[in-house]
Order: C-alpha cells, then structure tokens, then sequence
C-alpha cells in the first residue's frame, strides 16, 4: 500500500500502454472521417496529427488545391508544409514493401492498390497545383480574402499590409514630430497638452506614456487630445528643456540605428 504523498513509480508497461492510447487517439483524429477538436501542450505531436490528417486526404483523392490549412505561426506553418512534403517525397523514392509498411502505420490498415498507386502520384500533384498546398497562417489567409473582395470588405484594393518595423518607424516619426511641434511655441493646445503629459512621466519614461494614451486613443478629443483636459497648473516644466530633450533624443536616437545597422552589417 502507497504512503501518502508518495507517488508510485511508472513501470515500463505503463509507459507501453500510454503510448498505444496516445498513437489510438491520434489515429483518430487524423482520420478525415471524423470532425475532431485537439487540445494538446506545446510539444506533443499536434503538427504530427495534422500532417498525417492531410496526407489522409491526399490519399483518399482529395484535390490539394481543396485543402485549407492555418496555423497561428509562419513558423508552424512552415514545419508542416515541410513534413507533408517530405512524406511524400518518401512515397515517390522508396521501395514497394517500405511504401507499404509507411501506407499501414498511417492508415491503420493495408492500403488498397489504388490507394498505393495514387501515393506514388501525390508529391507531382501536390507541387503542379496553382498557388501550392494551402498552409499558411490564419493572417495571412485572411489578407488574401480581403485582397480578393476589397470592395465588398470595405477595403481599398490594392492595399499592403504594415509590418511591425515599419510600423515602429513611423510612429517614431510621429512621435518626435509632434513634440517638435508642442514645443515650438508656449500657447499652443499642443503646448499644454506637452505640459500634462510630462507631469506623469519622467523623461525615460514618457514614451511608456504616449503608448498607453495611443492605446487608449478612441476616446480622445480629437480636437486637442486627452491631455489638455488634465489639471497641469502646478507643473512648471518650461518647455524650452523639452526643446533640448528632444533635439538630443533624436540626435542620439539616429546613432543608435547608426550603430545597430552597421552591426547587423557587420554581424551577416
């Protein structure tokens, strides 16, 4: 009898029959027959059971260019195309009694002489299909449709989608032209929304500040921005300070890039 607390040890067998549970309902799950929702940690053969899915499908005659599959991540994404791929490079180049064996583990049973036949066809058929075997991600599944039917999206056709580095640019622009502007003159609406914001934050500490009122920017009056209707007679920060920490952040902010291309210059 076990002690409290005291967990009993896993023999081989129970590991033996883990595993024969875990490849039963894997099996079943990437039969195509059944509509299936699989809920598994990082690590624990979620692609393996999607990859076996669609070759499932290839196998049982469905067109590739009907298969749809969207992962989270390019990442993802890539590995399964990857896998799929090499399957069927495999099917192609090896043996009949070493097909036949790999056509027994996926399907559980022994393939049928057309099911054998159409093996050896499937890697031609994948890589010939217009636009290749869908995997892609679910934004990037999304940014065709909407490139598809701009009109009826509401979109402007044509559009190009702004990724992350970019995007981090231009609000840099934004940023240091918009203080440039508030500290042109004293009097401004944009002058004393400045003088509100930096009551809230230290120097090192205004660029957290514009991210989580830019977070929050629905419910702005876009005729001055939020900051203006904030009590700001006790901050006395003359705006000519800002002037110089600006010019200075900007200056210094050229050199960093400066030095981070020349070392990714360097680096590749």
């Amino acid at each position: 009898m076990n002690k409290p607390g005291v967990s009993t040890p896993i023999t081989p067998e129970d590991i033996e029959a883990i595993a024969e549970e875990t490849n039963r309902l894997q099996a079943r799950a990437a039969d195509p027959a059944n509509s299936v929702w699989v809920s598994a940690n990082a690590g624990t053969g979620k692609t393996h059971v999607l990859t076996r899915r669609v070759l499932r499908l290839l196998l049982a005659g469905t067109a590739p260019e009907r298969i749809l599959c969207l992962t989270y991540t390019k990442a993802a994404a890539a590995e399964m195309s990857t896998r799929v791929f090499a399957e069927l490079g495999f099917w192609v180049t090896k043996p009949s009694d070493e097909l036949q064996a790999a056509l027994v583990t996926l399907l559980g049973r022994d393939p049928t002489p057309e099911e054998t036949r159409r093996a050896r066809t499937l890697f031609a058929r994948a890589i010939e299909t217009p636009g290749g075997l869908k995997v892609q991600t679910i934004h990037a599944f999304a940014e065709r449709l909407l490139q598809r039917f701009p009109l009826e999206a509401g979109v402007t056709p044509g559009f190009t989608i702004l990724d992350d580095m970019v995007a981090r640019q231009l609000l840099r622009e934004a940023i240091d032209d918009t203080l440039k502007e508030a500290t042109s003159t004293d009097t401004s609406p944009l002058a004393n929304a400045l003088r509100s914001a930096v009551a809230f934050a230290a120097d090192e500490r205004f660029d957290e500040l514009l991210r989580a009122a830019l977070a929050k920017k629905d419910g702005w009056n876009m005729s001055c921005g939020p900051m203006v209707t904030m009590k700001s007679a006790t901050c006395k920060i003359p705006l000519t300070r800002w002037r110089l920490s600006i010019g200075k952040r900007s200056r210094s902010g050229r050199r960093k890039h400066e030095r981070q291309s020349t070392g990714r210059a360097r680096k590749f």
